[in-house]
This record gives structure tokens, C-alpha cells and sequence, in this order.
């Protein structure tokens, strides 16, 4: 008898995962689709190259896509409608992996074929659901600059003169990866070091932390400490309000 219910108990346990799995493979098709039919998003993960772009990456695995495609769902949905055909973006494409011109990089935007690319899945390292979040976010704003400015490391003499007198940005933020890259001391009026490498990597950083949940009130707490930080992020707010209709989080700029 007690040998029966232990095998009634084990099948119990496996319909269950598979009603899960099943569950979260319908919510995940949900997810496609509102994004393909609401944002004009296609979420591409079957391809490990995309006509010309300079990146390779494997096929991720179902449940790391479906993990992303959670949380995509959730960050896109903070924008605007219209938002993504007015930057120009169509796909993201998700893969393993993830080399950009034969380097590793997490995430990367490629605005010239309408496209943003995420590594999902690393053999090397994991990724937290407040990163990606955070990324995505990250990867849009760049994107952003190009749609604003038609260049990816636009120098914006208005966003420059807010930071201290003599403050000069580095070479850009894909050499942070470098392994000779020395981190610098944060300065006045940034949140990472990261945003010190180029002008366009803090906008970024800025667009991100605001969009964020997770990071948000350490931007709203830095702020309040910091007017550097506080001007950038009302300049910044501004130029986005006004170009494309986007809100950032519910912070007074006067």
C-alpha cells in the first residue's frame, strides 16, 4: 500500500512539472506575441547568425529564453506604443555566447539592421534578472542616440558642460572589457565608473538606473545628493520627453 501512494505521489509530482512547464511555455507564446502585435517586436532565438552583423552566439536553451522573454515583456511594456518602430528597432535577438566582433559582450545594440542583441545564456558566468532588466534598458538608450543624433558616441556639448570643469570622458565603454582597462575613481556627478568611459555610456547608465526598477531609487537617492547627477537626468529626461514621449520615474526637475 505505502509502495503505491509513493509512486501516486511521483506521478502527481511529474504531471505537475509538466502542467508547469506547459504553463509557462503558453505564457511565454503570450509574451511573443503581445510584443510582435502591440511593439512591432519580433524575439528571435533560433539563429546564430544574423545576415551581416558582426556577432556569433549559440542557440540558448528554451528555459533561459523563456526566463528572458519574462522579463523583456515586462521592461518593454514601459514605453510608449509607437516607441520602438519610431527608433527603428524590429528584433532582438537572443542567443548563447554572445561574441561581437569576436569578442564577449553581454549585450549589444546594432541599430543599422533594426536590431539589439542580448546573451541570454553564458557558459562562463550567470546573469540576474536585475541585470538583464537593468540591460535591456541599457541597450535601448544607445539605440536611443542613434534615432536622436544618427551616431552611436554622439558628443553632446550640452550634457558635457554639466560635468566638472576639466573632466574628460575615456575611450568608450568596450574598452572597459579590455583586460589592461584600469578602473578609475568615481568622480562627481556619476553612479558607476562605467558611465566615465564615454558620453554615451552615461546617458545609458542614466536611461537604465530611471528605468529600472530595481536601481531606480539609488538614481532618485543620488540625486538628491548630487547636482550634477540631477542636472544630467533632467537634461537627459527632457531631450526623451519631448522627442518620444517617454517618462522616466516620477522625479520633480525643478
Amino acid at each position: 500500500m505505502i509502495k503505491k501512494i509513493s509512486i501516486l505521489i511521483l506521478l502527481l509530482n511529474a504531471l505537475m512539472s509538466c502542467t508547469s512547464f506547459l504553463n509557462l511555455g503558453n505564457r511565454t507564446e503570450y509574451y511573443e506575441t503581445t510584443l510582435k502585435e502591440k511593439y512591432a517586436i519580433d524575439v528571435i532565438y533560433n539563429k546564430t547568425r544574423m545576415d551581416t552583423d558582426p556577432f556569433e552566439q549559440s542557440l540558448p536553451t528554451k528555459r533561459y529564453v523563456n526566463r528572458f522573454i519574462k522579463i523583456l515583456y515586462h521592461e518593454i511594456s514601459k514605453y510608449p506604443q509607437n516607441f520602438f518602430k519610431r527608433i527603428g528597432i524590429a528584433e532582438i535577438v537572443l542567443g548563447k555566447d554572445l561574441l561581437v566582433q569576436g569578442k564577449p559582450r553581454a549585450g549589444s545594440p546594432y541599430p543599422f539592421s533594426g536590431r539589439i542583441y542580448f546573451e541570454v545564456e553564458s557558459s562562463e558566468h550567470s546573469h540576474s534578472d536585475i541585470y538583464l532588466s537593468y540591460a535591456i534598458h541599457h541597450e535601448i538608450s544607445h539605440c536611443v542616440d542613434y534615432y536622436l543624433w544618427g551616431d552611436l558616441f554622439y558628443k553632446w556639448d550640452s550634457m558635457d558642460s554639466l560635468n566638472v570643469p576639466g573632466f574628460t570622458y575615456g575611450n568608450g565603454g568596450k574598452y572597459a572589457l579590455e583586460i589592461d582597462y584600469e578602473e578609475p575613481e568615481i568622480e562627481i556627478g556619476f553612479l558607476t565608473t562605467y558611465q566615465m568611459t564615454g558620453q554615451e555610456e552615461d546617458r545609458a547608465v542614466l536611461f537604465g538606473y530611471a528605468m529600472s526598477d530595481e536601481k531606480k531609487n539609488y538614481l532618485l537617492e543620488k540625486i538628491a545628493e548630487d547636482d550634477i547627477i540631477k542636472a544630467k537626468y533632467n537634461l537627459l529626461q527632457h531631450k526623451i520627453k519631448v522627442e518620444l514621449g517617454l517618462t522616466f520615474v516620477n522625479y520633480p526637475s525643478n
